[in-house]
């Protein structure tokens, strides 16, 4: 993410609840790429390299966009959760 940091506040006194953001990220990147890893090539056989690829590159497009559009929420706001 260009440019967007998270900033985690946390109290010593409090113990931390829930996930962090490295796991919460690793776990995302993994269902992202275990389903990808699943649909790709089936994909590629049904439609053919030249059309699978204008679509994968499309929703790549889109992910980016919409994983931007999470970071710069978070940065603005302030916030790293939904809760």
């Amino acid at each position: 993410l260009i440019g967007v940091s998270v900033h985690h506040q946390h109290s010593p006194s409090q113990p931390e609840q829930g996930s962090t953001f490295f796991t919460t990220t690793l776990n995302l990147s993994k269902v992202i790429l275990g389903s990808g890893m699943l649909v790709i090539p089936m994909a590629f056989k049904k439609l053919g390299a030249a059309v699978a690829l204008v679509f994968l590159s499309i929703v790549g497009l889109l992910t980016w966009v919409t994983i931007s559009g999470l970071a710069y929420a978070a940065d603005k706001t302030g916030k790293d959760t939904y809760a």
